[in-house]
């Protein structure tokens, strides 16, 4: 069993879970985020100690900004923070891997992996809470650019019969600095929560709304989550849907005629930042997935649709893979691997392809990376080396030379409609020699992830 902790780190309080990955969490616990930065990170370290599990990585969802290669806080208004090492401090004092990215990011995977956002390619989450924050997945891909994005500093039009400054440090009257919860503590001199006066939600309404209006402008989401503490008012997530219905043409954007299934509220209610730091920490731990199986309809045997319902199947196993944060590998070629891997990079995943020739270029355009190995069909027994465990989709002679390769060095095979290695086995057993025999994508790449749980 693998144990993952995470860690969701708010400008006024933090959060730490316990779990084995999926969105059931074993432990929790909340703290408050101090001013000085290593009393927090001291008593998260204590906290995950107390728990008695052997962690193998942790993910960090945190408030920013962040600099995401030197894993530090950056130029954040909260004192005592900035520059802050905040990966390193983790990894040296828990002495495993540790996943830093910021609470939007992490919010806006668990959205798209277990709530509100599934099944969707193009999502955003909107966090409006002390800040303003918002992470976007496009094409099944995280956004990022020379860094994360910064979308709650966006400028958006400010009403003319409202003269205020606006409360960011930075940058003033930007969306953050007149809509976020600490602009409106700043504006009316109490919590947003304590707030009573309609003109004040009014003015909230239409900020937020603006803000909302350019995003949907800009990405075009099938999916808009909106959450954070500002949004606990009554009737605010509806009042502000009404308002970006009203500055959307929908003849221009028809999208705008039916918002009630675009801007949503969190299907992961106030876990998503936590549960995106699991899904963080599962990054930690990569593993390298084989999948093998036919490059054409001559090699696999079967004629031009049924290859292709092959191929649908493979697809599905490497999305699945993607999904369950694995590293899709494979020989780099067509038929079944480049199946695989349009599959995985459908769902953000890495794709590794091991290619037969001595140049970069032979290998199918959904590989992340290509490898050359000027190793035709012996590059069999590299992609075995490779990965923690295969799972092969079809058959073929150059796939059961695979298969043998893998059981021969101790890794698990899974079969789907492929080679069932007789002997080692009672009839009807499932494990035939040792290569389990799956029913379908989702039960292949269950057994796959389930073996590598009981080789750890």
């Amino acid at each position: 069993m693998n144990w993952f902790g995470s860690v969701e780190l708010g400008g006024t309080r933090s959060r730490a879970a316990v779990g084995d990955g999926s969105r059931v969490v074993l432990a929790r616990e909340t703290f408050e985020t101090e001013h000085a930065p290593a009393s927090t990170v001291n008593r998260l370290v204590r906290w995950f100690q107390d728990q008695g599990k052997a962690l193998d990585s942790v993910g960090v969802a945190s408030f920013g900004p962040l600099n995401l290669v030197k894993g530090t806080i950056a130029a954040t208004p909260k004192q005592g923070w900035q520059g802050f090492p905040l990966r390193d401090e983790l990894t040296k004092a828990l002495h495993v891997p540790v996943v830093l990215d910021t609470d939007v990011n992490g919010a806006v995977l668990a959205e798209w992996t277990w709530g509100a956002a599934q099944g969707f390619d193009d999502v955003l989450y909107v966090t409006v809470g002390t800040g303003i924050g918002v992470g976007a997945i496009v094409a099944g891909r995280v956004v990022y650019g020379s860094g994360h994005p910064e979308m709650g500093h966006m400028r958006i039009p400010q009403r003319r019969d409202d003269p205020w400054r606006g409360a960011c440090d930075f940058h003033g009257s930007c969306w953050e600095g007149l809509a976020s919860g600490h602009a409106m503590s700043a504006r009316h001199g109490t919590e947003a929560a304590q707030i009573l006066d309609d003109a004040a939600w009014d003015l909230e309404t239409e900020y937020l709304a603006l803000g909302l209006t350019n995003l949907v402008c800009v990405y075009r989401p099938q999916r808009v989550v909106v959450g954070g503490g500002v949004l606990r008012h009554e009737g605010l997530l509806e009042t502000i849907r009404s308002r970006v219905a009203e500055l959307l043409d929908v003849t221009y954007f028809p999208e705008g005629a039916d918002l009630a299934e675009v801007i949503v509220a969190p299907g992961l209610g106030d876990d998503s930042g936590l549960l995106g730091g699991m899904l963080l920490a599962r990054r930690g731990v990569r593993r390298s997935v084989g999948v093998i199986g036919p490059g054409s309809e001559l090699a696999a045997g079967l004629n031009r649709d049924a290859f292709g319902e092959l191929c649908e199947k493979a697809r599905e196993v490497g999305r699945l893979i993607a999904v369950h944060h694995g590293v899709v590998i494979t020989g780099g070629l067509g038929g079944v691997t480049e199946a695989a891997s349009q599959g995985a990079q459908s769902a953000g995943g890495l794709t590794i392809g091991l290619s037969p020739g001595m140049e970069r270029g032979s290998g199918n355009p959904f590989l992340d990376v290509e490898l050359p190995t000027g190793l035709g069909e012996m590059r069999n027994a590299l992609v075995v080396s490779s990965a923690d465990v295969l799972v092969a989709v079809g058959g073929s002679w150059g796939t059961l030379s695979e298969v043998a390769l893998a059981r021969r060095a101790g890794k698990s095979v899974v079969s789907l409609d492929g080679w069932r290695v007789i002997g080692g086995a009672q009839d009807g057993d499932e494990r035939q020699g040792d290569v389990e025999i799956a029913s379908d994508p989702e039960d292949a790449v269950e057994r796959a992830f389930s073996a590598l749980a009981v080789r750890r």
